[in-house]
């Protein structure tokens, strides 16, 4: 069964000169446990136009996350502490290959919720572009009645 909770996403990139970009979001999504796999899912609009994304990350047994973002352009990243993936993207400008190395995967969830802290890398060309920390905390929401 689905259950309605509220997500609490934090991210920050650290590129190679040095700057900073930091985003927060509070939204409300779906979360439901079935046979030792947590599933996360949500959606988000970019705030500087129309495109909307689904976003739905799965969390197996051993701890393996799988984030596949749905949308204009979609992705697919899979983090597994100390190994890493490389992935293709297909952007307006041609396709793109992508190493993701995940140095730290720490996924606390139980049946109510908890919480997920990434740390990864992403390399284009075999260098390091951003160093990466992405948080979620997931909490079941009461239900409430209008009557």
């Amino acid at each position: 069964m689905k259950d309605n909770v509220l997500i609490s996403v934090s991210g920050s990139h650290i590129y190679e000169n040095y700057t900073e970009d930091l985003m927060e979001m509070l939204t409300p999504g779906n979360y439901y446990v079935k046979d030792g796999t947590y599933t996360i899912s949500y959606s988000e609009a970019e705030s500087d136009s129309s495109n909307s994304y689904t976003t739905t990350l799965t969390i197996d047994p051993n701890r393996r996350i799988t984030i596949i973002r749905e949308g204009e352009v979609p992705s697919h990243m899979v983090f597994e502490q100390g190994q890493k993936h490389i992935l293709y993207y297909d952007t307006e400008f041609g396709a793109v290959t992508i190493g993701v190395s995940a140095n730290r995967v720490n996924a606390d969830l139980t049946e109510n919720g908890g919480d997920i802290e990434i740390d990864y890398s992403i390399e284009i060309d075999h260098a390091v572009a951003s160093d990466n920390i992405l948080k979620l905390n997931v909490r079941k929401t009461k239900p409430y009645n209008l009557s």
